[in-house]
């Protein structure tokens, strides 16, 4: 080796050597300054990413100072026109040592964090299952979180509740295409397949909420239609005193309003979490005609008009009741505005908490009061616009 080339590598080891504490730095700072790690889980797969960060910088930076020394020490000059020759160079040494090293890094990586953390992970599964775990039955839907706490004859849409410390066991199922359970603060995801129940065991370990950070929520990370952005669902991780008085709270609520829950009403993909109180309207879907309005299918008694009269036109001018645009299909059509992404928009007056408000009269029995003309035969009386009889 000629006192050029040993001058050559002195610069790259130096330089290799400088850039790599740089960036191990920089790991640490990133490392310190981490997204919310929330669970037992999450710490493990946490502590597997950090490995592989520490032990890849110094590749990595030995990569990037031989580009760019090579490109500043030997790049050819503006002037020079002619050819470059073949160059060769069999440094053995060097290709038998990076070959090794790569290698050994492989290796490592299967073993440690591979195998090591997968092991971690199906020890804690283990021990979660013998310490009995809540079971919550997810059931994911176009788009929608439906959750069912299997031991307090409970359910929610869009909401999750949870004890901190205490092993949780979430059954996963979807009711139509592929979607995917994903807590990013939680650091475990699972796939939902059509037909298939799956389970996700997470043992939460700090009090939070998506309210005080957004990375504790119910994602969905499957690409499954128009409504895909807008599936998640709020979580809560609180002590087990705060979670058993959510759960007095729910079920005293919910015999208060006769067990109905409108948490999570799903209008074609527009998700409109926060109205409890009626489980019966689940996902309520409502679709719309090729000009953005509303399908409402209805059907309504009207009053038969007389054999021997004849069917006049309306008279301009004249009210003859509620005027509704008909589909060629025979359904209402009740135009809406539509936001940028294609969902409608409903403003809707807020509580407090969040909850939407619809003040509804109520009877004594706490039924809803809805007055409505009927006809002498006990029909519904629904005036509509008069039109002429087809075939006339």
């Amino acid at each position: 080796m000629d006192r050029e080339t040993r001058k050559q590598l002195t610069w790259i080891a130096f330089l290799w050597v400088a850039s790599t504490i740089i960036v191990e730095i920089l790991v640490q700072v990133a490392i310190d300054n981490w997204p919310l790690i929330g669970s037992l889980e999450g710490q493990i797969t946490g502590e597997a990413i950090f490995f592989l960060f520490r032990s890849t910088a110094p590749v990595f930076t030995l990569i990037v100072v031989i580009l760019i020394y090579t490109i500043f020490k030997f790049r050819v000059p503006m002037e020079d026109q002619e050819p470059s020759e073949a160059q060769f160079a069999t440094g053995w040494l060097f290709i038998s040592g990076w070959v090794g090293l790569s290698v050994a890094l492989n290796v490592l990586f299967i073993f440690y964090p591979g195998i090591y953390g997968l092991e971690d992970l199906w020890n804690e599964a283990r021990a979660e299952v013998s310490a009995n775990p809540l079971v919550i039955n997810v059931v994911g839907k176009q788009w929608e979180w439906d959750m069912e706490y299997a031991d307090y004859d409970l359910s929610t849409i869009n909401e999750m509740v949870v004890p901190v410390g205490r092993p949780i066991e979430f059954v996963l199922q979807t009711d139509d295409v592929m979607h995917s359970f994903w807590v990013p603060a939680w650091g475990v995801k699972r796939s939902l397949i059509p037909g298939e129940t799956r389970k996700i065991f997470v043992t939460p370990t700090v009090v939070t909420s998506t309210e005080e950070d957004p990375t504790l929520r119910l994602q969905c990370a499957q690409i499954c239609g128009i409504g895909h952005p807008r599936m998640r669902g709020e979580v809560k991780v609180v002590s087990q005193e705060d979670f058993d008085k959510w759960v007095a709270k729910e079920k005293s609520e919910r015999a208060d309003k006769g067990g109905m829950n409108m948490n999570g009403m799903n209008m074609g993909g527009m998700n409109m979490g926060g109205m409890k109180g009626m489980s019966g309207m689940k996902g309520m879907k409502m679709d719309s005609t090729s000009d953005g309005s509303m399908k409402m299918p209805m059907k309504m008694p009207m009053n038969a008009p007389a054999q021997n009269s004849e069917q006049k036109p309306a008279q301009q001018g004249s009210d003859s009741g509620m005027k509704m645009p008909m589909g060629s299909d025979g359904t209402m059509k009740m135009p809406m505005p539509k936001a940028a992404d294609g969902s409608m928009k409903m403003p809707m007056a807020k509580n407090p908490d969040g909850s939407m408000k619809m003040p509804m009269p109520k009877n004594a029995d706490g039924t809803m009061k809805m007055p409505m003309p009927e006809n002498a035969d006990g029909s519904m009386k629904m005036p509509m616009p008069n039109a002429t009889p087809k075939g006339n």
